[in-house]
């Protein structure tokens, strides 16, 4: 590892260079020569005092050079002592005042260490309400050869492995038709066991390529996502970034060419090695159509848990130990690439046992796997796919393979159940949103509070306490019909015991019940809440068409709508109160709009305009269409 400038305690506590002195308030020396003290006496509570009035002094006179210096070293000092006092919440804030400081002072090892544990030290409350939607589930499943698949069901993914070079295809055929038999996707990884070393061949290996795309073209049906040369963020032999960057463009582009069914993944390890920056090895928005991660949970850094305390700094920057929380450890690619592109969890798992020291860690790793799976696809609904690495590797210092390990099978099992992975459901975020209907309201909640998961968590609304939660995803059944409508407050207070660990509080606006929309007794989830314009409800365009069994065509340079049934033709547009049946012209009360991206359309003059007949429960909020 590079040097470490936050390690170096007593930089300029001392020896501040004379001729900056009139730059510096003339009570610096006395507190200063108190911190020093400190410092070399070790003694925490002090150092945060005087370090504290040092920054205080400071924070607002120009950044020189020199204030500079003395401000990132005091902070740094200040943040290892709340650190050591157990004190993360502050020993974060601490960091995120440090990081302009050092980027300036050009301490680059300083930053990349301060923003980790700037991430993980800050305590997090985000709730989020569970929605009834049209929406795809998120896959799931583990690699072709785990040995636990077979007995779980729900897995809607596999994964497959091929070394760059091997043309024996035996593996990728098998799991290609047993994809194809159960309607499952396949992220194919397809590896370059050489790395950097390897890279610049790709491009004379169009031969090899074409025979395996020829190979995945065979099974039409089966969505394949291909996952070329995975992890290159952390690899041994590091490749060229601009080599990196050919070979996987090359290889995107022999696979649209010779395949229809085909994604190409661009996936990298969650964190980097030291002086990689993975964004140098990024393809371009072109010729990526999915960003995949490698996630493991570690509990030990390297498998070693004799990490003294000037080395730490590893256990978080490389996420492991208390540091291993599964959402904050995807955060920075999601961060990164998640607004361009969908997300998927390439290949993961949880350390139940360390080789390297003899301890079993089924407990840490079973808390690790809830938070990955009820919280990974809640927090970030740009994953579409979360595939589990099950295979023993004996000479690494982890195990993660499920088959190993009967309690994590079990867990594994109850987690692939949850909703997210059934489909038609989805997750607002209340910071996003700030409404909630009136009416009984799942809610759940992503907390992560550093260095302590036994938690209770108490939702107050209005100051009264309404539901606590003790467990993963800390979720409460809410009634909100007894609330008027309006604005009111949601305080949620995590603790220990009788201890307030942290809060977390919004006010929200109590709105009326979501409309429904039934057609012949079936309720029809739509991929956006229906809404009430001049009277009528309008719902997504085609969705309601579909349901009723109706073609429907969409012309965007007019922005008009035609459907066809039964030899009933209906033609709209947006902005139009004018609807045509068979050409005759119909009055609509709400006109078709675009809200929030997506096309809605007057449900009641659509339905009745096929034959349908539809009413209107005003207490439940509901259509019922009856076809």
């Amino acid at each position: 590892m590079k040097k470490i400038c936050l390690a170096l305690a007593l930089i300029f506590i001392l020896n501040i260079n004379i001729a900056y002195s009139n730059e510096l308030p003339h009570e610096f020396w006395g507190i200063n020569e108190k911190y020093a003290e400190a410092v070399e006496n070790n003694d925490d509570y002090k150092i945060i005092e005087y370090a504290g009035q040092i920054v205080g002094l400071l924070e607002n006179l120009p950044v020189t050079p020199q204030v500079c210096e003395i401000m990132g070293s005091r902070l740094d000092q200040m943040g290892l002592a709340y650190e050591r006092s157990g004190n993360w919440a502050r020993a974060g804030e601490c960091y995120l005042k440090y990081i302009p400081y050092a980027q300036r002072a050009g301490w680059e090892d300083g930053v990349k260490i301060a923003k980790a544990k700037a991430l993980q030290y800050n305590s997090i409350i985000n709730v989020y309400i569970k929605k009834e939607r049209a929406a795809p589930k998120v896959l799931v499943g583990t690699n072709f050869d785990g040995e636990a698949r077979m007995g779980i069901e729900n897995l809607s993914m596999i994964l497959v492995y091929l070394e760059f070079g091997d043309e024996d295809f035996t593996w990728i055929e098998k799991t290609l038709k047993e994809a194809e038999q159960g309607k499952k996707t396949v992220e194919l990884a397809l590896n370059l066991p050489g790395e950097g070393g390897q890279i610049t061949s790709v491009l004379n290996s169009e031969k090899y390529l074409v025979k395996l795309f020829n190979t995945i073209e065979k099974y039409k049906s089966v969505d394949v996502l291909l996952r070329f040369a995975a992890e290159m963020n952390i690899w041994t032999n590091m490749a060229k970034p601009q080599d990196y960057v050919a070979a996987f463009r090359f290889v995107h582009n022999l696979s649209k060419t010779h395949t229809t069914n085909t994604k190409t993944v661009w996936s990298v390890n969650q964190v980097s090695n030291w002086n990689i920056n993975m964004d140098e090895y990024y393809p371009g928005d072109d010729y990526v159509d999915y960003v995949g991660i490698s996630s493991y949970y570690q509990k030990y850094f390297l498998g070693r848990n004799d990490w003294s305390e000037s080395e730490r700094f590893n256990e978080v920057v490389f996420l492991t130990g208390n540091n291993a929380d599964p959402v904050k450890a995807v955060s920075e690619v999601i961060a990164t690439y998640g607004d361009r592109k969908p997300v998927i969890i390439a290949e993961g798992g949880a350390s139940h046992y360390i080789r390297t020291v003899g301890e079993d860690t089924t407990d840490w790793a079973i808390l690790q796997l809830k938070k990955a799976y009820h919280y990974i696809p809640v927090v970030y609904p740009q994953v579409k796919l979360m595939a589990y690495f099950d295979r023993s590797m004996p000479n690494e210092a982890n195990e993660y393979s499920l088959s190993a390990n009967k309690k994590i099978v079990d867990e594994y099992k109850n987690l692939t159940k949850l909703d997210h992975f059934k489909g038609n459901v989805q997750y607002d975020s209340l910071s996003d949103t700030l409404e909630i209907e009136q009416r009984q309201q799942e809610l759940l909640a992503y907390v992560h509070i550093y260095a302590q998961d036994n938690i209770m968590l108490d939702y107050y609304i209005d100051g009264v306490l309404a539901a606590s939660a003790g467990e993963i995803p800390y979720s409460a059944n809410i009634d909100f019909g007894g609330y008027q409508l309006g604005t009111h407050n949601l305080k949620v207070v995590a603790r220990y015991g009788g201890d307030v660990l942290y809060e977390k509080s919004w006010d929200f606006n109590l709105t009326e019940r979501e409309i429904s929309v039934y057609l012949n007794g079936k309720k029809l989830l739509f991929e956006a809440d229906p809404i009430i314009l001049n009277d009528s409800t309008l719902v997504p365009l085609r969705a309601i068409f579909e349901a009723l069994g109706a073609s429907v065509l969409w012309e965007g340079e007019t922005q008009s709508i035609t459907s066809k049934l039964n030899g009933i033709t209906v033609k709209m547009q947006i902005g139009s109160k004018t609807m045509y049946k068979n050409g005759n012209e119909i009055q609509l009360l709400a006109e078709p709009v675009l809200h929030k991206d997506k096309t809605m359309v007057p449900v009641r003059a659509i339905a009745e305009a096929f034959g349908a007949d539809v009413e209107w429960e005003n207490y439940a909020r509901k259509v019922l269409i009856n076809y």
